[in-house]
């Protein structure tokens, strides 16, 4: 992708717009918790600015500190399924 879809007026519109309709944190929320939304999250990543337009169904609020547990958890599973890919090497 050449541009920053974040960086787009569209975007921070539509993101604004989410953040109105949910103010708080659904993750929190659940937990008895009141954060507000200040993120929003994306569950299917994306290579091209179409892909990233065509994620609008799939897109939810989530404060600061959900948000980056849910990244950095996939993340963590990301590599650990790209190691498993990986050929091992042995000593002999």
């Amino acid at each position: 992708m050449t541009k920053n879809p974040y960086s787009h007026r569209d975007w921070r519109k539509l993101s604004l717009a989410i953040r109105r309709a949910y103010p708080l944190c659904p993750e929190c929320l659940k937990m008895g918790r009141l954060k507000p939304s200040k993120h929003i999250d994306h569950s299917t990543g994306f290579k091209t600015r179409d892909e990233f337009w065509g994620l609008k169904c799939e897109l939810r609020p989530m404060c600061v500190s959900c948000h980056s547990k849910k990244t950095w958890d996939f993340d963590k599973k990301q590599k650990m399924r790209d190691d498993a890919c990986k050929p091992k090497e042995f000593d002999i």
